[in-house]
């Protein structure tokens, strides 16, 4: 039970970014891209699908307190008393801001943007259109 609700937040970010990605491609298809609310709408889906793949990544990260250690220690007893150990909280904490001080987030937000633009490039070759540059 407590595995299931600690993954429908990332799994939702999930979805809505394959919604919006998808979306993305079926307007590069079909749509003229050289008017402006198109590309405005293409922006905002871009955004949109990219910043919840992002949220999907970060997460489902095994550090407390994201919802990856929920996961984590609702499968695990060993896990769970790790867990919830206020040192591991802290640590995870400082583990977390490490990731993002020392740059090793750049990885996930450039992993995340090629997946967003291969996915909404593919959506557009799928429908027999040209993605967009």
């Amino acid at each position: 039970g407590e595995a299931i609700v600690a993954f429908a937040g990332p799994m939702m970010n999930l979805v809505l970014g394959f919604i919006s990605l998808t979306l993305l491609g079926l307007l590069s298809a079909f749509a003229d891209t050289s008017i402006e609310w198109v590309q405005s709408v293409n922006l905002f889906l871009f955004v949109g699908g990219f910043l919840n793949v992002i949220l999907f990544v970060l997460n489902m990260l095994p550090i407390p307190p994201l919802d990856g250690s929920r996961i984590i220690a609702a499968a695990s007893n060993e896990a769970r008393a790790f867990y919830t150990m206020p040192r591991a909280q802290m640590a995870g904490f400082a583990l977390l801001l490490l990731v993002f001080f020392f740059g090793a987030a750049d990885f996930l937000f450039t992993g995340s943007q090629d997946a967003a633009i291969w996915w909404s490039s593919l959506v557009a070759r799928l429908a027999g259109g040209v993605p967009a540059s």
